[in-house]
């Protein structure tokens, strides 16, 4: 665990706007610096920087987040790796917290020296392609329609036929044996002390993760009649978890940004024709089936998936089986049908890239495409047959978040079968009923002597709250009336509210500036309709004191009404409830006078 004094620390010392600046061209405003967002297309500035704050926020989009939350979204970082890279850049070392953080950092040189082995080795390979003994492997990708510029791109190599190149490199370059071992591109056979390469005579396709390092390799046969599988690739090292990493996503990450979704693909070759074709969004898991924790890592660029597996049985079921990895990320999909035996490399090498953009523009609902799967695996004619589709598609469903969506999926399987929309509606009841049991059952155990459930964080704010939030951020002289005027009980039991009650807590021993700065560096986690009211008050510094001074005794006194109608409603004795609705009575004779004063100035 990395201390919260040195991750403070480490965002007092980056300066924010250089950091972003690196990556997207700021245009200063005043004391701020405005740039049209990175994450969303827009032609109009609403990307806003604010130094002072120490943080970003668009209002177009709603992203927001301090320096740590900029390298997490935009380099599509987790916020330990973030932190390291912000650490690295400043020339600090991660402190141990007592966790054994630090122990875990000590260990770190004999990643990077992973790294190396692999980022230079890469290179290696690449000019073995290139040099005399690559002749084959060229004509090889030629006839692949591979052209020289997407080869570059993804830094295609070439591995000798030897079992001993890559042996001899590693010792020319001072490589030990065991870091090679380690590194996976060296084995050797049980028992035995002689490693040898892993790879001979194959086309070397490095594979990169999403800060587009080189963790692994596959190597592709260049013959039918070779020997070994189509493909082997890198084991699993201390830097390559074959689950974690997608093919591509070095290259494509800036493309699934543009676009706003990922086209999913099955294999290498599918996804360096796509990018030669010109969809440079297009990414491959690593061998395996779609995982949760890739679709969580796509989910950093975007929020959409269009999947595109092969169309055989086995990349049918591939992309059936993938709803309990998106809808896991939240993110949603469409299924793009290909054709018969086709996927993306021969859909665009028999027809050309307009073909597969035609296919990608036709894209099918992921629930349309699972209701058409299941219709030919059961018999939608038959009661049957209905009971067996429903069953498998509901449970489908029930996953999704949104009670909306999973009505208006309800009501496709019940057009789709002719099925009564109740019954179906029923049947989704008795599903999730039937889960839940079987959860609780499983869990109850672990219920016993927990702490109390969190109550959920409200994503948009109340007029009240925006400004008394707004007005105790700004202008600290009503944080302090606040102090006075509030008590805990009289604020909304909201993520506003708790960083409300922060921000007044320390304006009540001094430390009013310390409580802004608190939550300024909470930005990451801050809801947009929050982080907007930090980054721009509505009540400027030039606005009449009156103007703010009436608009603070208005929601002072709203949220007093507010908590008087709760007491009333619960209240059973006749002479407090009339003593409550006198006090509310008398609220709302001086909020209309408020209203009149202020409509008349």
């Amino acid at each position: 665990m990395i201390p919260n004094s040195f991750v403070n620390d480490l965002l007092d010392r980056v300066d924010i706007a250089n950091l972003i600046e690196s990556a997207v061209p700021l245009q200063r405003a005043g004391s701020e610096y405005k740039a049209c967002c990175p994450f969303h297309d827009e032609k109009t500035p609403s990307f806003y920087v604010v130094p002072d704050k120490r943080m970003y926020h668009c209002f177009g989009c709603g992203v927001s987040g301090n320096a740590v939350g900029w390298v997490m979204a935009y380099d599509g970082l987790g916020f330990v790796d973030a932190v390291k890279l912000l650490a690295g850049r400043m020339g600090l070392e991660i402190p141990d917290d007592g966790s054994g953080f630090k122990k875990r950092r000590q260990d770190g040189p004999a990643r990077e020296d992973l790294y190396a082995v692999h980022t230079r080795l890469t290179h290696w390979y690449r000019q073995n392609l290139l040099g005399p003994g690559g002749a084959t492997a060229r004509q090889y990708l030629a006839e692949r329609g591979i052209s020289d510029e997407i080869q570059e791109r993804f830094q295609v190599g070439y591995a000798p036929d030897s079992f001993h190149a890559v042996v001899d490199w590693g010792r020319a370059h001072n490589y030990s044996a065991d870091l090679m071992l380690r590194a996976g591109v060296l084995t050797s056979k049980e028992g035995s002390r002689s490693p040898y390469d892993r790879w001979r005579d194959r086309i070397m396709f490095p594979i990169s993760d999403e800060r587009r390092r080189v963790v692994a390799f596959s190597g592709r046969v260049l013959s039918s009649e070779a020997k070994g599988g189509k493909y082997v690739n890198s084991p699993e090292t201390d830097i390559f978890k074959k689950g974690r990493i997608l093919y591509g996503i070095g290259q494509a990450r800036d493309g699934i940004r543009k676009q706003g979704c990922t086209l999913l693909c099955e294999g290498q070759l599918d996804v360096i024709a796509c990018h030669q074709a010109g969809f440079d969004h297009a990414v491959a898991p690593q061998g395996t089936a779609f995982t949760t924790e890739q679709a969580r890592l796509l989910g950093r660029f975007a929020p959409d998936l269009l999947l595109a597996f092969d169309s055989d049985r086995a990349g049918t079921e591939a992309t059936v089986k993938a709803a309990d990895s998106f809808l896991a990320a939240s993110l949603t999909a469409r299924v793009v049908r290909l054709g018969d035996g086709e996927d993306p490399d021969s859909l665009i090498k028999k027809d050309g890239p307009a073909a597969l953009a035609a296919r990608i523009q036709q894209a099918q609902d992921y629930f349309a495409f699972l209701i058409d799967y299941l219709s030919t695996q059961h018999d939608a004619t038959h009661p049957e047959g209905k009971r067996r589709i429903a069953e498998t598609y509901l449970n489908v469903v029930r996953q999704l978040p949104s009670e909306i969506t999973r009505s208006e999926y309800v009501q496709l399987l019940s057009n789709r079968l002719d099925l009564a929309t109740e019954a179906v509606r029923d049947e989704l009841h008795q599903i999730n009923d039937k889960q839940q049991t079987q959860a609780q059952s499983r869990t109850r155990r672990r219920l016993i002597n927990t702490a109390p459930a969190v109550v959920p964080e409200q994503n948009r704010l109340s007029s009240e709250e925006s400004i008394l939030f707004d007005v105790a951020l700004h202008h600290g002289r009503y944080a302090w009336r606040m102090v006075e005027d509030l008590e805990s009980g009289d604020l909304p039991n909201s993520q506003a509210g708790h960083a409300l009650r922060a921000l007044l807590a320390r304006s009540a021993l001094g430390e009013w500036s310390a409580g802004v700065r608190d939550i300024a560096v909470q930005a990451n986690e801050l809801p947009p309709s929050l982080s907007a009211v930090i980054v721009r008050s509505q009540f400027p510094a030039d606005c009449p004191d009156d103007v703010v001074g009436n608009a603070y005794q208005r929601c002072v006194l709203g949220l007093r009404e507010v908590r008087l109608r709760e007491r009333s409603a619960t209240e059973q004795d006749p002479k407090t409830q009339l003593e409550i609705n006198k006090k509310r009575a008398e609220i709302a004779y001086e909020l209309k006078t408020m209203r009149r004063s202020f409509r008349g100035q």
